[in-house]
């Protein structure tokens, strides 16, 4: 759009971008003023509900007319664009604002005055906001205050409204509508709402100036809304100094959870603030007292020096007291403050807690220690200077884009998160990228220093983004890829498009000998062009992929990404685009798989439908979208007579993300797509990248374990003391079909505790058999509080078979923050490593102490014990079986012996023989990472189990996926078999 005329309106640059529009700073260049032009995003643009509320939006604003809200200059049209022109508010948001610290009292209450008054007038007219949040409050330069954003705003049926209107506004009455973090808890529950939901969401706005925090905080959506429904917030005046209790009892007030218990007009909360404001001057004003004493006293000179040396004195004084104040708050309450959200994680609120600390203690060593922990500095430099940088938080998809200044700069010292970063200079392109901070794996000095290269417009495509030249090291279930160096390239910001293969399929792709370049194999046989093609057929039999019929895509599906297609269409397709297919090497080098803890959980993955590309916002490094989820990628290189195809799907579970997987290229499965790259360095050693890649597997044909006496010694380091417990419940929550338990019990090392969450069936009788359960990878990757934890899809019908679950936290999973990196993404992983072999141990440790736990209760059988474990949990389920006999009997699902090499002490090929309790696998024939032949059989036929006491059941699955009611039937008859069948109520 930059660059661009709508209508007489200029585009020079982007001002903002979210859900309801973009934004931009446009040249009116009829009256020659500057504007800001507000336009539908273009997935939006033909979308007649978010058109019918672009246009409310503008009669909304047309309604009103208040010095405190962004005016709007009006609604037109230009090239099928529908776009709102409004005033153009100079400064810096309110969310910008409090970015910087806390708002001091004073300041806040100016500020806090003109936001009333501008709801006072919308409410007037009969105008609800719906989404008053400080990213949509502005303040100017002169601290002026501007309301803007009325896309969400409800107007209630007036006189003034059409029948139409009224209709329209009956059905929209109930919908869910706002940013959630400020919504109140009618709006968050869907119930009607009228201006006391913006009291609420006006009351958050406020907590959030003065205290620099929101009210109402979770790590994920359900946490917020929860807080908002049912928690209260800490007092606020344990984050702000000598609060007046005046001010704090009108933000409670706002804040009440039923909307009979709040203000009930927002006049009421103008006045409250007012006298708030009053009462900030010291009664009586010393002022004051100083003219009536100067009067009193004009006479006599020779008290005037005296009153003067008083004043001083009594200023002094207390300024010197408010000073002590702070900097013991500085150095006991903040220190603390801030080491307790370092813990949580809470990374933002202790950075700016440690910025007020250090007005105070400058020369602090205990807050300098903690600055690292909280905060980075980061260095930006662009080829060429000069460009305007902004950024904002990688998860945060609703924040606002923060400008830091032109490039370059130097040392800008930022909380410790990951970052999008934007770029723009004019005549170049603007640059939009990413960088990561994640606890595991990550060290973080190698992400202080952003080097953005810019490129002219038009120099490169403009569907297409730059990988810049960097080692690449990958590390995918048993394929392992090293680089020192990988020349830069060019790949497609998304998948390509059902859209975009139209055009091939319209111009003759199909029949144009010079796109099919490659040889044909099919069962060992080379067959011609003219045959394969041939079998390439959509639904109808007309050329195009399998998912398309009658020659074309369904209808409304133009943005998806095109599935259903082999290696070689894909191929042809790259050779009609003058694109080439990305090799292995360059797919994981632009979508970066140690980013991946950062952008799958923003991507479309884990049994979604497909999503019209960039839709997810899980963008990697480079700035390409979608390459971990949505659809499968093919890739150039072969792998035996198979192609690799990377980055899973939208139905695949979230770690599948980083493993390789490979397919015969002429599979057409609808989760089959690509996207194409191109070469900017034809270095002739890049096209041997493009060759066959050989996958260095394990051979448990010939490895052997050591003997008894050796093993022996290995299951010493597994011991522990039998301590005492100090077991504790934490707390007990009812649901359908289970109660939920966490309870907490002291771990067999360095003092730490074990977290476990204990799931008990409603339909059982007790004692209850238990099934102690270790899940896959993903809790020891993708770190986050386990507060919330609830049974994944493979053990509830466990529970609902009426037995217990013990989901212990181990140590280095979820909030458990391990001593060595195991994330299975994770750069510097070493799985061969001492630490990692100690940490395998403690988390053995863990499950017997467990153990130990469950033999303390009685409503809990001690003899009736199963292991549950899944994929990372199946594959080390041999250790813990081997070692720890008080288990009856063992399920390994989606797992098999290791697939890299380890420490002896805790290689499975060293404990599988001497697994001789019942055990169940259930496997998928198509696993990538556990595959049948390598890892799966060799398990099974290596366990010590007689073999009428272990089985192995195949699904036409890859790793792990919904089990059917086949494979449930077996795990529930193998429990029954080897722990006995459960009496039913």
């Amino acid at each position: 759009m930059i660059g661009k005329t709508l209508g007489h309106y200029q585009i020079t640059s982007q001002l903002g971008k979210g859900g309801m529009g973009e934004v931009y700073r446009a040249k009116d260049q009829i009256l020659g003023r500057d504007v800001a032009i507000k336009v539908l995003p273009e997935e939006f643009a033909r979308d007649t509900e978010r058109i019918a509320r672009f246009q409310r939006e503008a009669k909304v604003l047309a309604s009103l007319n208040h010095p405190n809200i962004a005016a709007i200059h009006g609604l037109e049209q230009s090239d099928g664009k529908n776009y709102l022109v409004l005033e153009l508010v100079e400064g810096q948001t309110l969310a910008d604002r409090i970015k910087a610290g806390p708002v001091p009292v004073e300041e806040s209450l100016k500020l806090a005055l003109q936001i009333a008054e501008a709801l006072e007038a919308a409410h007037e007219k009969g105008v609800i906001h719906r989404d008053l949040k400080p990213a949509n409050i502005k303040v100017t330069p002169s601290d002026k205050v501007k309301v803007l954003d009325f896309g969400l705003a409800k107007q209630v049926p007036t006189q003034a409204l059409s029948q139409a209107d009224t209709q329209s506004w009956m059905t929209r009455d109930h919908s869910t509508a706002g940013t959630l973090a400020y919504m109140s808890p009618e709006q968050l529950g869907g119930q009607e709402v009228d201006t006391r939901s913006d009291i609420f969401s006006f009351g958050i706005v406020l907590y959030e100036m003065l205290a620099g925090i929101r009210p109402f905080k979770g790590e994920t959506g359900i946490e917020t809304g929860n807080a908002i429904l049912n928690l209260s917030p800490r007092p606020l005046s344990q984050y702000v100094n000598h609060l007046p209790a005046s001010l704090e009892n009108l933000i409670n007030k706002m804040l009440a959870k039923p909307a009979v218990q709040r203000y009930q007009a927002i006049d009421e909360v103008r006045e409250k603030l007012v006298q708030c404001q009053a009462g900030l001057i010291p009664p009586p004003s010393l002022s004051s007292q100083l003219r009536v004493l100067r009067r009193t006293i004009i006479r006599p000179r020779i008290f005037l020096p005296l009153i003067l040396i008083a004043l001083a004195t009594i200023t002094l004084g207390y300024w010197y007291y408010r000073y002590s104040v702070s900097r013991a708050w500085a150095r006991k309450e903040a220190l603390s403050e801030i080491t307790r959200l370092v813990k949580n994680e809470e990374f933002v609120t202790a950075f700016y807690i440690a910025e007020k600390a250090e007005k105070y203690t400058p020369q602090s060593l205990a807050l300098s220690q903690l600055w690292p922990q909280i905060s980075r500095e980061i260095s930006v430099e662009t080829v060429p200077p000069g460009a305007s940088i902004y950024a904002k938080e990688y998860g945060n998809l609703a924040g606002d884009w923060r400008y830091l200044g032109l490039s370059p700069l130097k040392k800008v010292r930022m909380p410790l998160l990951g970052y999008r970063w934007r770029s723009e200079k004019e005549g170049f392109a603007p640059l939009e990228i990413a960088d990561g901070y994640m606890r595991t794996g990550f060290n973080p000095a190698s992400a202080t220093k952003l080097n953005f290269r810019l490129d002219r417009v038009g120099s490169i495509p403009p569907e297409m983004v730059r990988v810049p030249s960097r080692p690449l090291f990958v590390w995918a279930g048993d394929l392992r890829l090293n680089l020192s160096s990988l020349p830069s390239f060019l790949i497609d910001r998304f998948e390509v498009t059902n859209g975009q293969f139209k055009r091939f399929v319209d111009a003759g792709g199909y029949q144009d000998g010079r796109y099919w370049k490659h040889e044909y194999v099919k069962n060992g046989r080379v067959i011609s062009r003219q045959e394969v093609v041939s079998k390439f057929r959509d639904s109808t039999g007309r050329p195009g992929p399998a998912t398309w019929s009658f020659g074309t895509y369904p209808d409304g599906q133009s943005e998806l990404p095109v599935g259903g297609v082999s290696w070689y269409e894909a191929a042809a397709y790259a050779e009609f685009a003058g694109k080439v297919l990305p090799t292995v090497y360059h797919w994981y080098q632009a979508a970066d798989e140690f980013f991946a803890p950062n952008s799958v959980p923003l991507s479309n993955i884990g049994g979604n439908a497909l999503a019209p590309v960039g839709k997810y916002q899980g963008m990697s490094p480079c700035g390409a979208y979608d390459m971990f989820g949505n659809i499968r990628e093919w890739c150039l290189n072969a792998h035996n007579d198979r192609r690799f195809i990377l980055g899973g799907s939208s139905e695949d579970i979230p770690y599948m993300s980083y493993f390789y997987r490979d397919l015969d290229p002429f599979d057409r499965s609808p989760s089959n797509g690509f996207r194409c790259m191109k070469y900017e360095d034809q270095n002739p050693k890049m096209a041997n990248l493009g060759g066959p890649i050989k996958v260095d597997t394990r051979n448990y044909d010939s490895e052997k374990p050591v003997d008894d006496k050796t093993f022996k010694i290995y299951k010493s380091l597994f011991k522990y003391d039998r301590s005492e417990l100090n077991a504790s419940s934490a707390f007990r929550e009812d649901s359908q079909h289970w109660t939920r338990e966490k309870v907490v019990f002291d771990a067999a090392y360095r003092g730490e505790q074990v977290p476990a969450f204990l799931f008990l069936p409603k339909n059982g009788i007790k004692p209850y058999q238990v099934v102690i359960y270790f899940p896959g990878s993903t809790p020891f990757e993708i770190k986050t509080k386990s507060d919330n934890l609830q049974p994944d899809d493979l053990i509830v019908p466990i529970i609902r078979s009426g037995r217990a679950v013990l989901w212990p936290i181990y140590k280095g999973s979820f909030e458990r923050m391990p001593s060595a990196d195991r994330s299975w993404g994770s750069k510097g992983f070493r799985d061969d490593s001492i630490a990692y072999r100690d940490e395998l141990i403690l988390d053995a440790k863990d499950l017997a102490r467990s153990i130990d736990f469950l033999e303390t209760r009685t409503d809990l059988s001690h003899e009736k014990i199963a292991y549950c474990g899944v994929s990372y949990g199946a594959m080390f389920g041999s250790v813990f079986l081997a070692i720890e006999n008080r288990i009856k009997t063992g399920l390994f699902l989606f797992g098999g012996l290791l697939i890299f090499r380890t420490q002896p002490e805790i290689d499975t090929i060293n404990f599988v023989t001497r697994v001789t309790q019942p055990v169940l696998m259930v496997n998928g024939r198509y696993d990538p990472i556990f595959s049948l032949e390598g890892n799966q059989i060799p398990q099974f036929r290596l366990m010590g189990t007689r073999e009428k006491d272990k089985k192995l059941v195949l699904s036409d699955l890859g790793h792990g996926g919904r089990l059917s009611n086949v494979e449930i039937r077996e795990i529930l008859e193998w429990l029954d078999l080897y722990l006995g069948p459960v009496m039913m109520r």
